[in-house]
Order: structure tokens, then sequence, then C-alpha cells
């Protein structure tokens, strides 16, 4: 037999349920109980058993909201690129945390959920960031991830924290929704490669180019396009890399 179906038992042989019509649901029974002057030990029963019961009505809730979340979930795309020179020339892309929250605050919330982060920092100064996602009806649950702080480049103590912690933000929402970035294996479809660039990587080109002084008819025939549009997204790193060489000439100069 069941702990629920034991504890019924138990309320009725206490003469907590007299009625007929029994209640079927654990804020029922204690209103019975109230109502026929249950003893405390019966009442200390029922309203565990109603805890344990909104529990497991907020898990059912939340697997619902995140089964339909799953079935229609939002595209996320790579919007930046990054270059860097450790010894031989690396270009890669990524999608930025905005990028993400952005995409996945709408979707989340018209299921019900929502996300947050706690971060702390532990001994020989690891960072660790948890991840939880929220149903409205109460249930969470919790995914982290911890690294060492990012000293790459020239970055200070903070901005190396900072850096960690925004890495870390960004994975542990991926991880806790499901969700994996366009584009995330290197290895991936032609097919998605050869898609033009999305309009804020347009933007992005636009604004080196202006810092920069470039001419960008000169820009688009290196490109070998007509339009910044027109860049795909396979030559979108070497788009980002040729401008940082004219940044980093002029820097110099």
């Amino acid at each position: 037999m069941t702990t629920t179906a034991t504890e019924i038992m138990q309320a009725e042989q206490a003469g907590a349920l007299t009625v007929s019509d029994k209640p079927t649901t654990p804020m029922q029974m204690i209103a019975h109980a109230v109502a026929n002057g249950a003893p405390v030990e019966t009442m200390e029963k029922l309203l565990a058993l109603q805890e344990r019961w909104e529990a497991g009505e907020a898990r059912k809730a939340f697997v619902a909201a995140m089964s339909a979340f799953k079935a229609k979930p939002p595209e996320i795309f790579r919007n930046r690129a990054v270059s860097h020179d450790r010894g031989k020339s690396t270009v890669f892309t990524h999608a930025t945390l905005d990028n993400v929250c952005d995409a996945l605050n709408v979707a989340l919330a018209s299921h019900g959920l929502s996300f947050r982060w706690e971060t702390e920092q532990l001994e020989q100064g690891i960072i660790r960031v948890t991840c939880i996602l929220t149903h409205a009806a109460g249930h969470s649950e919790r995914t982290a991830l911890q690294s060492t702080p990012d000293t790459s480049g020239s970055k200070n103590h903070v901005q190396a924290v900072g850096s960690t912690v925004t890495y870390l933000q960004r994975y542990t929402l991926l991880a806790a929704t499901g969700i994996a970035v366009q584009g995330q294996d290197d290895d991936g479809a032609q097919g998605q490669k050869d898609q033009p660039i999305t309009p804020e990587q347009v933007a992005s080109l636009q604004a080196g180019l202006d810092e920069t002084g470039a001419d960008i008819q000169g820009f688009c025939k290196y490109m070998r396009v007509g339009a910044l549009a027109e860049i795909t997204m396979s030559g979108f790193g070497r788009a980002v890399a040729a401008i940082d060489a004219k940044r980093k000439k002029a820097g110099s100069a």
C-alpha cells in the first residue's frame, strides 16, 4: 500500500473523514479534518501530505511546460566572431550571452518558465555558476558548471572573473534548456555555412569598417560580394579577421 493511501486510512480511522463524499485531494482532507476536530498528529500528517502533493503537481507542470517548449524551440545563431593570434591566427564564432537570453526569455516565459543564476567563488579561485530554471508553479531544476578565471589576453583579475562568469552563464543556460546553438559544431552542414549573415552581423562589420576608415566597396571586392549583406556565415570569420588586421595596423602606425 502506498504511503498516501496509508495516511488516508489513518485519517479516516482518526475520525477526520466522516462524510460519505470523501475528499480526493490533501487540501480537501485538511478541510474535513478541521471541521471534525482532528487531533494535531493527524493534521501534521495531512499538512506533510499536502506539501508532497503540491511538489508533485509542480513537478508535473514543469515537465509539461518543458515538453511544450521543446516541441517548438527557438533558434539561436552564432552572432559574434573572435580572432586572436597565439602562434597562429585563429578565428571562431559563438553566440553571445545577450543573444542567447533574448532568444530564450520570450520562448520560456510563454510556457511559464524563467531562469536566473547563482554565482560562487570557491577555493583556489574556482568560479561556479548555477543556472536555475523555474516554473510558475514553483518547481525548479539546477544546472551547474565551474572553471578557473579566464586570464587569456591582457585581462586584469576582475575582467578574467567576469569573462568566466559570462561563459558559464551562457553554457549552463543552454544546458538547462537543452538547446544547441545553430552551427555549434565546426563540422556542421555546409548548407548552414552558406546562409547570409544576420543583420546584427552586418551591423557589426559596418561598425568595424567605419572605425578603421576602410572603403566598403573595396572591402566587398576583397570578400567577392556586392554588399556586406551578401557575406555568408562561412565567410564571416574571415571578414572579422580582415577588419581586426586593419585595426591593428592602424594602431601600430
